[in-house]
């Protein structure tokens, strides 16, 4: 079964993201911060991390907490799930660790479980 760690601050969306992967066969755990996503490291391996783009209060949250996260989750994906669809943003998203960047307004649940699906077929 394939691991997914949400890393979102908002905990009603960390939850609803949650249970829908849940269904989808996933098994998923919720960190509200990239620090309490570090301490799960040595006993959950991550398939797939999806990172909000707003956990801390730096501009680039998520972004700038790719380096420690790779580093404890060595072997999974990273996918930024943003509220902006900024294009310059999602460039920087990808030219720094991420392999993806995932808009929430434009994701439905549906095609973020396809998303998932797709991304750790990979």
């Amino acid at each position: 079964m394939k691991k997914i760690l949400i890393i979102e601050n908002e905990e009603d969306l960390g939850e609803i993201y949650q249970l829908k992967l849940l269904s989808a066969g996933y098994e998923v755990k919720i960190a509200p911060q990239p620090k309490e996503a570090n301490k799960l490291a040595r006993n959950f391996k991550a398939d797939l991390l999806l990172i909000d783009h707003g956990i801390t209060d730096e501009e680039d949250g998520g972004i700038e907490a790719m380096p420690s996260l790779k580093k404890d989750f060595p072997k999974a994906k990273l996918v930024i799930f943003s509220n902006y669809g900024d294009p310059e943003l999602r460039k920087k998203a990808l030219s720094s660790m991420a392999d993806d960047y995932w808009i929430k307004a434009e994701t439905s649940l549906e095609q973020l479980v396809k998303k998932v699906s797709i991304i750790l077929s990979k």
